[in-house]
């Protein structure tokens, strides 16, 4: 994988938090291995799942039926390190 060639640092967090989205909605969603989070120089690398339907689910995370938020999406992990005036 591209990524994990580049990479100064992988943050394991954020493959986990991932892989526990997608397995609200596909079983075997624990053995990809896809889904990394790495540190390259300054940057943060996010590979996100090969499905835009899957991409949307792990950004927004899983609500019940009321809405109330179950599992966070993984940008909750991310700082807003340049505020938008």
């Amino acid at each position: 994988m591209a990524t994990l060639a580049v990479a100064d640092r992988l943050i394991p967090g954020f493959g986990e938090q991932m892989r526990q989205i997608s397995l609200h909605y596909v079983p075997t969603a624990i053995l990809s291995s896809r889904q990394v989070g790495a540190i390259c120089k300054q940057a943060l690398i996010i590979n996100l799942p090969g499905q835009p339907k899957s991409i949307k689910q792990t950004l927004e995370g899983v609500k019940d039926e009321q809405g109330n938020m179950r599992v966070r999406g993984i940008f909750a992990s991310v700082p807003l390190l340049h505020p938008i005036a």
